[in-house]
């Protein structure tokens, strides 16, 4: 998959840190005691969902004789996971099983299976999450979200490494774990600090806060896994150009209510490809 990424790690990280991140190693060794994964078997929605979800739960119970199963009901859908691991490598021997077990009936109901993070498994010290933050505005510099293709497990973890990092620096650093991402920041403004303008078809923030335009010369370019990656924008002249995604200010999130989907996860950031 091309990333059009760059090879150099962003803005001269610490040694230790960029290996962490160029590495991927890490992503599998967690602390002693904290899991942060589960295998997702299967997903039910319509109106029956919770009573489909609790009739595979037992059946399989029964049946495959697998332990730790357990359901959590969203909003219209109900999801069956099975267990809780500490790192991705030490869920393949079970996902593999999932994958291949047959009913009695010669029916694979979990091929589709697979290993997601832990549903509510959101780490960091509550002081740094970015929900409950004061401020209207903050100042995206980094994202993080895992790979599977390229086995990169653990952007929560490596979120709250970076966010520990910037704070250790002097910074007012934040981290937010969205359903897909987490998402570092930088700094609490309030609500005069940016003004969002329109232009033609899109919504420019017009900067007013000195301390955010600081911010930005600190970090000018958004860090996608710990590297920078390029985007494509239409210039002033009207013609495609492939730039640095950089660092920018968005609305700092109120705090969600359960089956939420986190604002920052759906603000426009520039993805890889």
């Amino acid at each position: 998959m091309n990333r059009l990424r760059t090879c150099n790690c962003w803005l001269g990280l610490a040694a230790s840190f960029a290996a962490v991140l160029a590495g991927c190693n890490l992503a599998n060794k967690p602390p002693a005691g904290q899991s942060d994964y589960t295998i997702l078997l299967h997903t039910f929605s319509g109106p029956s969902h919770i009573s489909q979800a609790k009739y595979y739960k037992q059946s399989t119970e029964q049946l495959a004789k697998w332990k730790d199963l357990f359901i959590v009901h969203g909003d219209g859908r109900s999801e069956l996971y099975w267990g809780k691991y500490r790192s991705h490598k030490a869920s393949r021997g079970n996902l593999k099983k999932a994958k291949n077990w047959v009913t009695p009936a010669g029916i694979g109901p979990f091929k589709k299976a697979i290993v997601v993070p832990l549903p509510g498994s959101d780490i960091g010290p509550p002081e740094w999450n970015l929900q409950n933050a004061d401020g209207a505005y903050t100042v995206v510099v980094a994202t993080f979200y895992d790979e599977p293709k390229a086995d990169y497990y653990g952007r929560k973890r490596f979120a709250v490494m970076y966010c520990r990092q910037l704070r250790d620096k002097g910074e007012e650093a934040y981290y937010n774990h969205g359903p897909s991402q987490s998402t570092v920041t930088v700094g609490s403004f309030p609500d005069s600090a940016v003004q969002m303008v329109k232009e033609g078809s899109r919504v420019k923030p017009v900067i007013h806060d000195p301390r955010i335009e600081a911010v930005k010369r600190r970090y000018p370019f958004l860090a996608v896994n710990g590297r920078k990656i390029t985007v494509t924008i239409i210039n002033k002249q009207g013609e495609a150009e492939r730039v640095f995604a950089k660092s920018e200010p968005v609305h700092i999130p109120k705090k969600k209510k359960q089956n939420d989907t986190d604002s920052l996860d759906r603000t426009s950031q520039p993805q890889p490809r």
